[in-house]
């Protein structure tokens, strides 16, 4: 009986130490995730920082939206240096020089 007696103050003991150490547990937790997402953001802006010897892209115009967009990603026009950044732009271009004719 003495035994359950010990084993339930010390239960109680915890509970009531957990209930007094929640709020900075919370605290210590908030903490650590803001540590995680920083380290996050700073690994995503290297990962995306071009490699030394390596040239970053040129970026282009779209004609029909004016967005920019990476050569690379960029549809080209002929030989004219005209881009668009997607088959939808370069449609709407195509429709607007024929209703324009």
């Amino acid at each position: 009986m003495k035994f359950l007696l010990v084993i339930g103050l010390v239960a109680l003991l915890f509970v009531l130490l957990y209930r007094r150490l929640l709020p900075y547990l919370r605290i210590v937790r908030n903490f650590l995730n803001t540590i995680r997402h920083f380290q996050q953001q700073i690994s995503a802006n290297q990962a995306g920082k071009p490699k030394a010897g390596q040239q970053a892209e040129k970026l282009v115009r779209c004609e029909t939206c004016g967005t920019w967009v990476p050569i690379g990603r960029a549809l080209a026009s002929g030989s004219r240096g005209i881009f668009f950044c997607s088959q939808v732009c370069q449609r709407g271009r195509e429709v607007k020089r024929r209703s324009a004719s």
